[in-house]
């Protein structure tokens, strides 16, 4: 499976060469709109807990997530990756219910024949698209809470 790279690191830093009339060759350098640090994600885990209604199928779990970028995501996913993958949808993030800057949003799901400990680390796969059209996608780790 191929890695997604955010468009904001991909445009960074772009140099473009033009041939002027006389031969000669100018260089600029711009920075595309939309650019953040390589460090930045444009959403954050809030919380990973485990939800204590018990299943027989698997434990239970709630992801809440927060969009610390700067445009609005009318898309979002976030996949666990044990010895299965686990996808949650977070369904109430639309087109015409964006998850805006500094909103935070919860989906959960069961994982079913799953074996989880609390306080262990958890690696997770964050992907969606922003109102502008552009996807995004990043990996990131959890520490899941059973408080």
């Amino acid at each position: 499976m191929s890695e997604r790279i955010p468009t904001s690191q991909l445009l960074a830093a772009v140099s473009i060469a033009v041939v002027v009339t006389f031969g000669t060759v100018a260089y600029f350098s711009f920075v595309a709109p939309h650019t953040s640090p390589a460090s930045a994600s444009p959403v954050s885990i809030v919380s990973f807990q485990l939800n204590q209604s018990l299943t027989p199928a698997g434990p239970g779990v709630i992801l809440v997530l927060e969009n610390s970028g700067s445009s609005p995501i009318t898309r979002l996913s976030a996949s666990l990756e044990l010895q299965s993958s686990y996808m949650l949808v977070f369904s109430n993030v639309s087109e015409v219910s964006p998850l805006t800057p500094g909103q935070s949003t919860s989906a959960s799901g069961i994982l079913f024949g799953a074996s989880v400990t609390c306080g262990s680390i958890y690696p997770w796969n964050i992907s969606g698209t922003f109102s502008y059209g552009s996807e995004f996608g990043f990996q990131t780790n959890a520490s899941l809470s059973c408080a």
